[in-house]
């Protein structure tokens, strides 16, 4: 029994030892080539272990339903052992950044200057000599989903200016309003002209704080997960896009349900308080992101230099109606009052079909064409409201 029992230990522990290596092959700059070859090592082996413990059972005469069930499980492992090392090298962005796919993503394109940004370095005196137009956001603007920097709307504008001009991309994923604004202060070369990008999600912040809104505190749900959901990256892909289209299914049961609009079923379902949307529809909470918006507009004077302020939808088909109307229009209608300019992103994304505004179908942020769209419209924009040429220590300008 020597000849299978030992074949059977190898299998399982050079599959143990595969999936423990997972985290230091995601660990980015740390001998990951290295880990990346001794996890396929160890699958390979852990393959050839299974393989040689159904020929040993073959050499000792096993009945043949048995050897059958054993070649059975062993065809699986293989599927499974190929599809792992296919994951392995797939990097594909989730809504949850938790995911290995997500980690793989950043592992592989995610690359930050000293200050911490997806950018090239500031270097000053330099930086100071040039017109610098500076854009605060979170992920929509840092350009997650989007594999070459590029790709995206701050590249893309930056490629449409004049020699002598700079565009300076200060996104940070998961930043909201506040996290911006000091962003924006801490920045080191002087703005010429400031671009805030705003999303829904930029006053998820407010959802923690009680006395602004009458929703419940975002409460996150910490389900700990599998051993093998966290170390596989085939079975992660499969958790994830199953969670993900179980939660799809069960808004449109739920919504579908109540009979009524996005809007009503958002205030009178006690599921939906965590969702920064409701946050916009009480007016507690809106007051107070305007007043954190306005921040912006304050800087701005001081540093006599102009504002734009670019609105995202949420870019599902689900919500992208709402989101403009309860969130981007009252939005625009305050800034206006408050003379800064506002480019609404809706009109250019509302007319292309969700997956072609998406970076993928489990990611909500833009897609390449959508940067695109959006640089070569607001450029635009800018020409068309006198904001270009910025006044600004250049020759020429």
């Amino acid at each position: 029994m020597k000849k299978i029992t030992f074949p059977a230990i190898g299998l399982l522990c050079f599959t143990l030892l595969a999936l423990f290596i997972t985290p230091l092959y995601l660990n980015v700059g740390f001998c990951s080539g290295v880990w990346a070859f001794l996890r396929v090592a160890a699958l390979a082996v852990s393959w050839a272990s299974g393989a040689l413990c159904i020929v040993n059972m073959h050499r000792l005469r096993f009945s043949e339903p048995v050897i059958g069930c054993a070649l059975f499980m062993h065809a699986i492992f293989t599927i499974f052992i190929l599809l792992e090392v296919f994951f392995m090298y797939y990097p594909y962005t989730f809504v949850s950044g938790k995911t290995l796919s997500s980690k793989l993503w950043v592992k592989w394109y995610w690359h930050t200057n000293s200050l911490g940004y997806r950018d090239e370095e500031v270097r000053l005196p330099e930086a100071n000599s040039t017109c610098n137009i500076v854009v605060a956001g979170d992920s929509f603007t840092a350009g997650v989903g989007i594999n070459q920097p590029e790709m995206r709307f701050t590249n893309v504008l930056q490629s449409k200016l004049p020699a002598g001009y700079r565009v300076f991309n200060l996104g940070v994923p998961g930043a909201d309003t506040p996290d911006e604004y000091q962003n924006l202060l801490n920045f080191p070369a002087r703005a010429d002209l400031i671009v805030l990008v705003h999303y829904v999600n930029d006053a998820e912040y407010l959802t923690k704080i009680p006395d602004t809104t009458s929703a419940k505190p975002q409460v996150k749900n910490k389900k700990e997960e599998w051993f093998l959901v966290k170390q596989s990256f085939f079975i992660n892909y499969i958790y994830y896009k199953s969670m993900e289209l179980m939660q799809k299914w069960q808004f449109a049961a739920h919504f579908k349900n109540q009979n009524a609009s996005l809007y009503e079923y958002l205030c009178s379902n006690e599921s939906t308080r965590q969702l920064s949307e409701t946050c916009f529809i009480q007016p507690a909470c809106m007051e107070k992101h305007l007043q954190n918006l306005h921040r912006f507009a304050d800087y701005a004077n001081e540093q006599c230099v102009p504002l734009v302020v670019i609105l995202f939808p949420k870019l599902t088909n689900d919500f992208i109606d709402f989101s403009n109307t309860y969130i981007n229009k009252p939005i625009t209608a305050q800034l206006q009052l408050w003379d800064i300019d506002v480019f609404n992103v809706y009109e250019i994304a509302r007319v292309l079909p969700e997956y072609k505004r998406r970076v993928n179908r489990s990611d909500y942020h833009p897609s390449a064409l959508l940067h695109t769209t959006t640089a070569s419209r607001f450029n635009d924009f800018l020409q068309l409201n006198h904001i270009l040429p910025l006044d600004c220590p250049v020759a020429g300008n």
